[in-house]
């Protein structure tokens, strides 16, 4: 190989690297919480009722399937979305619950109520009692 092909041919190899490279530390960063839980506790709140409402949303299509409100079809669809969104819901508010043990943990405060701080003061404890053992 002459030097134009050859710095053509590394040029040509670093590209696919490139963005091998770059897809991996876009995941590394989707990994780290882009938000502060203390300034989001309406937001943990609304997804607890989002998460709420889409089961009972996933419990009426039931309903409607047995009553002939809606075809087998028209059921699988719906029953179907739901499903991903309460899934998503789920580990949004599984995110949430544990940026917020962490940050009690570490000794930090968080603008909770003083019933949800009891209850992440309790998992704090479950989790050091499981990490002694």
């Amino acid at each position: 190989m002459d030097g134009a092909s050859g710095e053509l041919f590394w040029i040509l190899g670093l590209i696919p690297l490139s963005a091998v490279i770059l897809a991996l530390l876009g995941r590394v960063a989707a990994k780290r919480e882009p938000w502060e839980f203390e300034a989001t506790p309406e937001r943990h709140r609304w997804l607890i009722r989002a998460y709420e409402r889409a089961l009972r949303t996933m419990k009426d299509l039931e309903f409607d399937l047995q009553t002939g409100s809606l075809s087998e079809k028209e059921h699988a669809e719906l029953k179907a979305s739901y499903k991903q969104r309460a899934i998503a819901l789920r580990r949004e508010l599984d995110r949430h619950r544990q940026a917020a043990v962490r940050r009690i943990a570490g000794g930090k405060s968080t603008s909770l109520s003083g019933e949800e701080r009891d209850v992440l003061e309790k998992l704090v404890a479950r989790q050091r009692a499981r990490m002694k053992k």
